[in-house]
């Protein structure tokens, strides 16, 4: 037994040597991403789905026809008439297919996918067996997803110009920075004024996504857009149009925040109206979140409210974005115990992608204090460290370190990308919930302001980077 345990091991990191040796000599990122993802690829597994009776079903068939049954109840009205094929003669189209369109719409395809095939996810960090917590993805042919990619080039213009400054969700020059900078700026206010900020978040919808009579595939180009443009007119019947301080809506597709300075919104109301759409609010996703400050902000129940992946307490992200990268580092260590197979250059390019990218997840939004941009630098040298194979009790100088990972301080890219995304809000449109949620932060307000030293917010953060460029820098003085 020990024997077959030894071959087993053997066979594995000769397994393991020659993947390491892939990822070196790919040529180009994705030739090199793709050796890493092979290296930490898992064997497929069928999804795992409860019977009638709660137990788990264990043969494949069973499994296939739950979940069949399941998006078949789902996604299928069987009140309203199936679209019928087309008949009759096509007529020309008004703007002509050209060789370019499809040459770029091609070139942004992944090809190598099944057609019309529905495959269902497990949806991260739910429980297995029910149904509801699997997501179907339906894999589309080559021909489908480059007429997709064509029509959503020739109407990206108009959908921007229909959707309002509120929607985020799949948009040019936005994203999920901009939700949670928006979040931040407001809660500053929060927490310099006696006000209280009341959000219903993530008005989620439960929307067809299963080929059938209703809905479009999840897996299409298209269909996030549609939906959000759909989404905007079922709102656009209950929005109230009135000039308030803060944004009334924040949105990132169907992750919808609804603002207010006095109530809560009426949950109930909105998921009448959005019913006759066929729309319906997933009450289980649905919180109500009031943003206050209190003597100590352990007491603050909003820090550890998710919004788009971020926690909207600063130390409280921070510490989950720690846990994630750790994770992520850990899931790699086949690869820096092989340090003698992939070139430093190489492994620090993936520590960037595969690690450094999830610690640093809308970090340009934290409102960091001097004692958590030092814990921040640690933990990124702790990483470092172990990527070029540095133990105790050998050691290296931090200089050194940055010197030989060509790296800086992470303090200072959080540093950057906050200017860099204070700068690209500034440009938007003034009435983007960003900008407003600013311009709130400066405004006079009747509030009581709280006495004593201010917490540490974006705003405050900012206005310390002034200071400390204005001591350091002779030509501002």
């Amino acid at each position: 037994m020990h024997d077959i345990q030894k071959r087993v091991i053997e066979t594995r990191n000769k397994e393991l040597d020659q993947k390491s040796l892939d990822i070196d000599k790919a040529i180009g990122g994705a030739q090199m991403f793709k050796a890493v993802k092979d290296l930490n690829r898992k064997p497929f597994e069928n999804p795992k789905v409860f019977d009638a009776n709660k137990k788990f079903i264990a043969s494949p068939n069973g499994i296939a026809k739950v979940i069949g049954n399941h998006f078949e109840n789902k996604f299928y009205d069987g009140s309203k008439r199936n679209i019928d094929s087309f008949e009759g003669n096509p007529r020309p189209l008004n703007k002509e297919i050209s060789e370019e369109e499809v040459t770029k719409s091609l070139k942004r395809l992944n090809n190598s996918r099944a057609t019309g095939t529905l495959i269902a996810l497990p949806k991260p960090g739910k429980e297995k067996g029910p149904t509801k917590n699997l997501r179907p993805v339906i894999l589309l042919n080559t021909i489908r997803k480059c007429l997709s990619l064509i029509t959503l080039d020739r109407i990206t213009s108009k959908v921007d110009a229909f959707l309002p400054q509120s929607q985020s969700g799949f948009r040019k020059g936005r994203s999920t920075s901009d939700i949670v900078f928006t979040h931040r700026w407001l809660i500053a206010k929060a927490q310099k004024e006696k006000t209280n900020i009341y959000i219903t978040v993530k008005v989620a919808k439960e929307q067809p996504i299963f080929q059938t009579n209703i809905g479009t595939p999840q897996g299409d180009s298209l269909s996030p857009v549609l939906f959000t443009v759909y989404l905007e007119s079922a709102l656009r019947g209950i929005r109230t149009i009135i000039q308030t301080e803060i944004p009334q809506e924040i949105s990132y597709a169907d992750d919808v925040d609804f603002l207010s300075l006095n109530s809560k919104h009426n949950v109930n109301k909105l998921e009448r109206h959005l019913s006759t759409f066929n729309l319906n609010v997933n009450k289980e996703k649905t919180e109500h979140t009031i943003v206050r400050r209190e003597k100590e902000d352990i007491q603050e129940q909003w820090r550890n409210t998710k919004k788009v992946g971020s926690l909207l307490g600063d130390r409280q992200d921070i510490i989950r974005r720690k846990q994630l990268a750790r994770v992520a580092m850990t899931k790699l260590n086949s690869m820096w115990l092989r340090k003698d197979k992939i070139k430093l250059k190489i492994r620090i390019k993936l520590y960037n992608s595969l690690v450094k990218s999830i610690l640093l997840y809308n970090s340009e939004t934290w409102g960091l204090t001097k004692e958590e941009a030092h814990k921040l630098d640690t933990f990124h040298r702790q990483q470092l460290r172990k990527i070029i194979g540095i133990r105790f009790p050998d050691r290296i100088s931090n200089i050194n370190l940055y010197r030989r990972t060509g790296t800086k301080p992470i303090s200072l890219e959080i540093v950057d990308a906050r200017w860099r995304l204070l700068g690209h809000i500034l440009r938007q449109d003034p009435c983007t919930p960003a900008n407003t949620a600013i311009s709130y932060y400066f405004s006079n307000t009747t509030n009581i302001k709280f006495r004593g030293r201010p917490r540490t917010t974006l705003p405050i953060t900012l206005s310390n980077d002034l200071l400390i460029l204005y001591k350091h820098n002779t030509d501002i003085k």
